[in-house]
């Protein structure tokens, strides 16, 4: 892990160091002062959530109804079908995540930089407008958490070992892996594919916290564009702490290869009851 590090930022303090300077300066650059008393350093994660709502039109503009869905019928054919699907992008994730092991691991590092690069610019800015309120700095502890979680995730990342398997084609990665590797890396790629959500939640989290306070200070129409279509994850902040939480856990759960280990476990033991159970038959 330590040396692929070093190799990458040697690879790359360039553009890391470019984009440090970029993201700083040009927070700075938009940190105009607020021109509304009602937010500001006190003000509670109640009080800053009306605050929003209410000061933001969140309604359709066109008042269309969107048409309900009709209720299909299930039928056994359906859930094969289902199931079918299921295996064919499992044992195609599990061939894409080894073969392309060490360019996820460098995107992921690359999430890491822009997300703190992003979280330090919004932090330094709202710190300036006096609008660092409570609201403000849960989400700046939830960014934190989830930069957190994406080390950790690197980390766990860079201790599985793909070297051994041959990755040319997809046959030759069944030869090498065999099916055990197969399903293995197939639940690890679904944890790394679950990774990516609560950084999904980050970048929405900035640019709805930089929207925020940039409406304050111009109450303009592309602002209130950006919040109206990023406060439905917002909204209630605490459940989106919850559910933030639970997707780093069941993606670690996944990531580590503790959810094939237990599988394996429960099959294992399974199998040893049904061969006690024959023996004693068969007595």
């Amino acid at each position: 892990m330590i040396e692929w590090f070093t190799n990458y930022l040697n690879s790359n303090w360039i553009d890391m160091i470019k984009d440090i300077l970029i993201g700083l300066i040009g927070g700075l650059i938009l940190a105009q002062k607020s021109r509304s008393d009602e937010v500001n350093n006190q003000t509670t994660v109640r009080e800053s959530v009306h605050y929003i709502t209410q000061t933001v039109v969140i309604n359709y503009p066109d008042g269309t109804r969107r048409p309900e869905k009709r209720k299909k019928t299930k039928s056994s054919e359906d859930d094969n079908s289902i199931i079918g699907v299921i295996a064919v992008v499992a044992v195609i994730l599990s061939y894409l995540y080894v073969k392309y092991h060490s360019e996820l691991m460098s995107f992921m590092t690359s999430l890491i930089i822009i997300g703190v690069v992003g979280t330090l610019t919004v932090a330094v800015k709202l710190y300036r407008n006096n609008s660092y309120d409570n609201l403000n700095r849960l989400w700046t502890l939830q960014l934190i958490g989830i930069l957190v979680f994406d080390c950790v995730q690197l980390v766990v990342m860079s201790k599985q070992d793909t070297t051994l398997i041959s990755t040319i084609s997809l046959s030759d990665f069944f030869t090498s892996a065999g099916l055990e590797g197969v399903a293995r890396f197939g639940i690890i790629g679904v944890g790394f594919v679950i990774s990516l959500l609560p950084n999904v939640l980050l970048f929405i989290l900035l640019i709805h916290m930089l929207s925020v306070n940039l409406n304050r200070a111009f109450n303009d129409r592309v602002t209130a564009f950006f919040i109206r279509h990023t406060v439905k994850f917002t909204t209630k902040p605490y459940h989106m702490l919850v559910v933030v939480v639970l997707l780093c856990g069941f993606s670690l759960f996944y990531s580590t290869g503790y959810v094939y280990d237990l599988v394996q476990f429960q099959q294992d033991n399974f199998m040893n009851q049904l061969e006690q159970s024959l023996k004693i038959n068969t007595k």
